[in-house]
């Protein structure tokens, strides 16, 4: 579905470079539904400033050449085959960003916006899981159910049936409140420690890239090992990553930004 989408723009792409038609095509992209993308704030779970996101349909903003067009959907379509299926679907709009001065990425509901220009194979494809983390977060495994919770996206409620309220409430009591056994190595980066929302997206990032350096951190810390429990029962059903961290974490330090850190690319899309 996904993947067709996918090999269908591509081989258009490339009937248009033997016509030798240029590809530059600039969208204003009107995918995001107004009524669930109403308070736009730079995190969060459907607040992601202007996501877009791809199952159904691709959009490219900016210029770009053929060949950098193909570049960046092959990396896409590699990254979206390594993940479990229901995830990947769980991305239903993407857009692919040919601007050096755009965001790295933006994502929420089924909606994904990634810059392809100015970045290596590598940072792309870790932004991309990262983002993906906020889909499924905030599109495959939310719900309306229960009572409202103390968690908030923007004037957006966020209700006690909703999975993610469970592992948000490892660590935080509120969107910027910490449980008072929460401490720095609760978390597998500072960004992570930004909001639950980030918290959870940097966490599904490290627990497919850098599994051994999580597993690692658990046995040292009881909110990161009940993340990691989490990611592993109720988000990838049992399945576990190895083999691809190429980051040997320091027990006593976290990282910025989970999707700088090395890895191997080619261990996770052979």
């Amino acid at each position: 579905m996904l993947k067709r989408a996918i090999y269908c723009f591509i081989s258009i792409l490339i009937q248009i470079a033997v016509v030798g038609i240029p590809v530059v095509k600039a969208t204003d992209t009107g995918i995001i539904q107004p009524n669930r993308w109403e308070t736009l704030k730079p995190s969060g779970k459907y607040g992601m400033e202007s996501g877009v996101h791809y199952a159904s349909s691709v959009n490219i903003e900016g210029s770009a050449e053929i060949e950098d067009v193909s570049a960046c959907m092959e990396v896409v379509s590699d990254v979206l085959d390594a993940l479990p299926r229901n995830h990947s679907e769980s991305v239903e709009n993407l857009s692919l960003i040919f601007d050096t001065d755009a965001k790295r990425g933006q994502g929420g509901g089924n909606t994904v916006k990634i810059r392809c220009a100015g970045i290596s194979e590598d940072e792309l494809a870790a932004v991309l899981i990262h983002e993906i983390g906020h889909t499924v977060d905030t599109g495959l495994i939310d719900s309306y159910e229960g009572d409202v919770s103390a968690f908030t996206d923007g004037l957006r409620a966020v209700y006690s049936g909703d999975l993610s309220v469970d592992f948000y409430e490892i660590s935080w009591t509120g969107n910027g409140s910490f449980r008072e056994e929460t401490n720095g190595y609760s978390f597998v980066s500072e960004y992570a420690m930004t909001d639950p929302f980030e918290d959870f997206a940097e966490s599904y990032l490290y627990y497919v890239l850098h599994g051994e350096s999580f597993r690692r951190l658990a046995l040292l810390n009881e909110q990161l090992d009940a993340k990691y429990a989490f990611l592993r029962d109720y988000v990838f059903e049992g399945v576990e990553y190895s083999g691809i961290d190429g980051y040997e974490a320091p027990l006593f330090d976290r990282p910025y930004d989970a999707t700088r850190l090395p890895y191997e690319l080619a261990e996770l899309v052979w």
